[in-house]
């Protein structure tokens, strides 16, 4: 079952009305719901809602796209949805069913299903993970790193500045900023987190001369961080508050020539990527 049209609300927010005009009582209160990964294409989810009601599930694969079906159980208790795709963020919602009427909507969840073996976790690690994310959604970097789907593009995408035996050109590198905080926010315990990250494009000159691929470069490099943007208001990517040129476009050659004696000819363009 898919909701059309990115809103599962309508449904609640129509089941409420409709028991209000008819003079039956109140909806069911909004459940709560907390989410947990259970591997690299599957979460559990926990919901907590009233007494004798039906508690559903929906999740959707990014801002924007449509709600799907993940089941639903009689009573408090987990739901597990299986089958998803590793490394995408999900965003879930529960909603509680009284028989016919629906509560308003949960709290909404965020859940980026990533690499069990070693996760991103705190507040440190996870603005990486979102902002690898933000750009692996880009269409224009998949198509330049000619990748099927966000997935794909993730392998061109590496969490270090020091490159490695293997790496394809053309690729992003992201890595720790300058700037890392915690401002606390009057409330006891409650703070806001704010950092900095260093994003890099690189890519090789290949048969066309410096200007040219320069001038490519620079429209490829400005289209990602342009759809990245308009990702950042979103749940599930990085909340970006600044971009700024670190260095324009630099070109560069390996220290070590390959087996033909021809040293690697490829060009590096570096941003800082604000966040809160």
């Amino acid at each position: 079952m898919t909701i059309k049209g990115g809103d599962p609300t309508a449904a609640a927010a129509l089941g409420v009305l409709k028991k209000q005009e008819a003079g039956a009582g109140s909806a069911p209160d909004a459940p709560t719901l907390t989410v947990a990964q259970l591997s690299s294409t599957s979460f559990r989810a926990t919901i907590d809602g009233d007494a004798g009601v039906t508690n559903e599930l929906r999740y959707a694969a990014g801002a924007g796209a449509d709600w799907s079906d993940g089941g639903s159980r009689s009573g408090d208790g987990t739901i597990d949805v299986a089958d998803l795709t590793a490394g995408q963020v999900y965003l879930v919602q529960a909603f509680s069913n009284d028989g016919g009427y629906y509560s308003e909507p949960s709290v909404m969840s965020l859940i980026v299903l990533s690499d069990t073996s070693n996760p991103a976790t705190g507040s440190i690690a996870l603005p990486l993970d979102l902002l690898e994310t933000t750009i692996a959604n880009s269409a224009e970097f998949q198509a330049w790193v000619e990748a099927a789907n966000a997935t794909a593009a993730k392998t061109r995408i590496y969490q270090t500045a020091v490159e490695r035996d293997g790496w394809t050109r053309p690729y992003a590198f992201i890595t720790d900023g300058d700037s890392w905080r915690a401002n606390k926010q009057g409330d006891p315990n409650c703070f806001v987190r704010s950092g900095s990250l260093v994003l890099g494009f690189e890519t090789d000159v290949g048969s066309d001369d410096v200007e040219t691929a320069a001038r490519i470069l620079r429209n490829k490099a400005g289209t990602v961080l342009d759809e990245m943007m308009a990702l950042a208001g979103f749940g599930g990517y990085l909340a970006i508050t600044d971009i700024e040129k670190l260095e324009g476009v630099v070109e560069s050659w390996s220290e070590a020539e390959d087996g033909a004696g021809t040293k690697e000819h490829y060009l590096i363009y570096e941003v800082e990527v604000l966040w809160q």
